[in-house]
Order: C-alpha cells, then structure tokens, then sequence
C-alpha cells in the first residue's frame, strides 16, 4: 500500500482575469528630486515619495505615503504593480502599489499591498476609506528583493500576485473607483519601487477561493473548510486517495446542499492504484462551508480534497475533462491535455504521486498559484485563459521517475466554441454526466 501524496492543482484564491491593458507606466528613470514629478498626485501632506536613483523612495521612512498617476484616467476594474526592494521584517510595512486610489490627507481612499521580509504575514492587502486604515488580508510568501508585486481590483475581489503568480485574495466593496499607483507603510529601513505599470482588467472568472485538506486514518471520507460561498460560482472540487483498491473510487462529492456533476473521463487510475477525480457544481446555491470527497470503501490511506470557488462567469458550461497516467522523465510530471474553448475560461487539474518541487514546472503556463499545504507534498497551480487550443499542465518531482496520476477539466462562458460537449483526443463524445 503506498501512503505518500502529492497533489497539484490548478487554482488559489480569487484570481481576476488574464487580459490586462496597460494604461500608464514610469520607471523613474531621472534626475533626484523630492517629488516624483506632476503625472503624480501625493496624497498625504509633508509624506511623500523622492525620485532617487531612478527609482521611487519615501521621501522620510517614518512616514507612510501614497501616490496617484493623474495624467490617465483608470476604469473601475484595474490594476498597479512595480518591482519592489524592502529591508525590514515587520508586517504591515514595506512598499507596494494601491488601486482605486482617490482623495487628499483624511479623504484618501484605495485598496493597498505592502510587502517586507518578515517570516510570516508578509504581504497585506489593507484599505484606507476616508483617511482611517483597516486592515483586510495576509499572505506569506519568500520575497526575493526585485520581485514584481501586483495588485488588482475587479468587482469586490481584491487580488496580488509575486511574478506574476496568485498569493491570494479578499473581497470588500468600501472602495469602487479611483487611480492606480504606489504606496509605503512606516517603518523599514530601506524601501525601492520601480518599474510602476497600472492598467485595466478585463471582468471574466476569478479564483475566489481554493482550499486543500488532507488525512489519513479509517475513513470514508476527507473534508475541506470554505470560506461560505457565494450563489451563483462555479465549484470545482478535485479528489485522491493513495490505493483505489483498499479506497476504492469517489462515490459522491457533497457540500450540504448541492447536485455536483462527475465527467467521468476526469477519473485517473495508475497501475498502482493512485486515484485523482474532478467534480463540479456550476452555479452553486451559496452559503457553503464544507466540502466532502465520500469513497466506497473505508481504508486507513491517505486521502486528500481540493475545492475552488470561481466567479465572474455568466453562463457557465463545463466543456472538457481529461486524466493521464504516467512514469515521470527526468522528474516532469505532465497533466492531462485540456482544451481551451476561445472565450473565457477557468482550467483546473489535480496530480498524484511523487514528490513535487516545482509547482507547476518552470516554464509552463499554468503560472497562478503555488500554494502549499502543511504536507510539501501538496501544492497547486492554475490557467485562466481566454485563448483557445491545447493547454497541459506540469510539475516536476524530486525521484524523477515516479508514477503519478493526474485529472483536468475546462470551465468555459457560453458562446463562441463554448459548447455542453467537446471531441476529446482519441475521437470519443465528451458528455456530462453524473458519477459513478
């Protein structure tokens, strides 16, 4: 009986779309001055940044300041991200970006990420509505001095992102329009921003929450904790276990209250037994707090659940769903292969077995996500596209040649390709369908 895990999936918390258009930019590239020049705003008197080095610095690091571009107007649904250098290891400070930004001393408004060095809580998302602060979210990563951090707002979802990959999100509505721009938080020892973008982001499905669990012991089942959901989101929830023969395979997905869905071809078997399946809901009634994978057989393996809430669709249709089983060379682990349909879409997958290193592997294009659970050997990853064609996620694992299993599946927006059913590679009908 093999009792190792690990999973992949592709995901996080509330992720806005992929199409972003960039409205302004300022890499501060000129000459020192104690101001950073009159495309900007400052929005806090006797607190503001200096141009120093071709960069942006607080002009007194006792002092937080903010600032707004002012020669471009953003729409609500935007976004602000700069390269960011940080000595200090206390949370709530450092340097960020804001959006939404709006107002002067105690009528400042915006939604804001700073980011340091501490060990934990290092990036927050925080608010200012009428000059007061309210702290919102934290988020620990390993920041590398010149990682680019972004921050967006689409709707009531407030996101960041390291290099371009999900940390994670909140949601809150104080804050509906404004600017893009930067931001520090007192007090660190040395703070740089550089290479400033702000811009639009296009409305379409957001990651509003991924959660993971996992257990081992004599049981039928494994549970997941949610953050309530909301009506109408799409819920994707992914299931593995370490031998199907002792498990057996999933016989019901529940939440206390929904019809979830089975695409049977998202059902992987391995020679040895590593199972991993997707089921979904896709308009949810709301108000869900658990989420529960139910084998047919009670064994003492390890078990895991994996469950993403994603909003921002409209009509939403499950369009695709795949599993792969397979040796992993030289320690790659490729997922199934998915199909985009053209228009908007939300592409999670699931992998077992091995241990996982790269979450997904360098270079592929899954590249939201990340997150580990407090087993390293289960993290995830996540595509929204609104491309179209073949999309395949990978990993790579330390053994380098492990047997592993993987499942997939495509969420898409009603029009264009977007249809109930798809051709799936080897010319068979992919319908929907309920479990087995």
């Amino acid at each position: 009986m093999r009792l190792f895990l690990t999973i992949a999936c592709l995901i996080l918390l509330a992720s806005p779309a992929w199409a972003d258009t960039t409205i302004a930019t300022d890499n501060f590239n000129r000459s020192d001055d104690p101001s950073l020049g009159a495309n900007w705003t400052e929005m806090r008197s006797g607190a503001t940044f200096d141009l120093v080095t071709n960069s942006a610095r607080p002009g007194n690091l006792g002092f937080d300041c903010h600032a707004f571009w002012n020669a471009d107007s953003f729409p609500d649904d935007q976004y602000a991200q700069a390269a960011i250098t940080v000595t200090g290891t206390t949370s709530q400070t450092g340097p960020g970006v804001v959006v939404r930004a709006s107002g002067l001393d105690g009528t400042r408004n915006f939604y804001a990420v700073h980011v340091d060095h501490a060990a934990s809580n290092n990036v927050e998302i925080s608010k200012r509505v009428a000059g007061t602060f309210t702290h919102l979210a934290y988020f620990t990563t390993t920041w590398v001095d010149g990682d680019v951090v972004k921050l967006s707002a689409v709707g009531t979802t407030i996101a960041v992102y390291q290099n371009g990959s999900l940390l994670g999100s909140t949601t809150d509505a104080s804050v509906s329009s404004g600017s893009a721009g930067v931001t520090y938080s007192s007090t660190a020892t040395a703070a740089i921003i550089d290479n400033w973008e702000g811009g639009s982001v296009s409305s379409g499905p957001a990651i509003v929450q991924h959660v993971i669990n996992e257990g081992t012991g004599s049981s039928q089942t494994v549970a997941v904790t949610l953050t309530s959901t909301t009506a109408g989101t799409l819920l994707v929830v992914g299931c593995t276990s370490s031998d199907e023969s002792i498990d057996g395979v999933v016989a019901s997905v529940t939440d206390g209250g929904d019809t979830f869905t089975h695409p049977s071809t998202a059902q992987g078997i391995s020679a040895s037994g590593f199972l991993s399946d997707l089921w979904y809901v896709l308009s949810g009634a709301g108000g869900k707090t658990t989420a529960t994978c139910t084998f047919t057989n009670t064994a003492s393996t390890t078990k895991a659940i994996e469950a993403w809430e994603v909003s921002g669709f409209t009509t939403p249709i499950f369009y695709y769903a795949n599993s792969h089983t397979a040796t992993a060379v030289s320690g790659e682990m490729d997922g199934p292969s998915l199909t985009k349909a053209g228009v908007s879409s939300f592409l999670p997958a699931i992998v077992f077995g091995g241990t996982i290193d790269e979450n997904p592997k360098s270079g592929n294009e899954f590249t939201d996500g990340g997150d580990v659970s407090s087993s390293t050997q289960t993290g995830a990853v996540s595509l929204l596209s609104s491309g179209s064609g073949g999309s395949t996620a990978a990993w790579h694992e330390t053994g380098g040649s492990s047997e592993y299993v993987s499942s997939g599946a495509s969420f898409c927006e009603s029009g264009g390709a977007c249809a109930v059913a798809t051709p799936v590679s080897h010319g068979l009908l992919l319908l929907m369908g309920v479990g087995q």
